[in-house]
């Protein structure tokens, strides 16, 4: 019997690697009515602790503060509410980090 390929074995993820994947994923069509001209990037990235998801968010220097915040806010409260719907709430810590371009 042969091998199977690499991107064929199996692989369980974490919940925290889940709910980075589908946050990543289901982010580019929020960011459409959540940035709207905005030039902001972002990314989910699950920390080692096994309840830490890093939101990393890279925006423009003149951007101003209050806008950015709006913002961050709201994809914050987007990525509480996939956990609600999951139930992985009570555990679930967001950390936030800001980049400037």
């Amino acid at each position: 019997m042969s091998e199977r390929a690499p991107g064929f074995e199996n692989y369980t993820p974490s919940r925290l690697e889940w709910l980075a994947l589908m946050l990543n994923s289901h982010m580019s069509y929020v960011d459409a009515t959540l940035v709207k001209n905005a030039d902001i990037n972002r990314i989910y990235i699950p920390k080692h602790d096994g309840k830490t998801l890093k939101l990393i968010v890279s925006h423009p220097k003149d951007i101003s503060s209050e806008l950015l915040e709006k913002i961050i806010n709201e994809m914050v409260k987007y990525t509480e509410g996939i956990a609600k719907v999951y139930k992985w709430a009570s555990w679930l810590e967001i950390e936030v980090e800001r980049h400037s371009e």
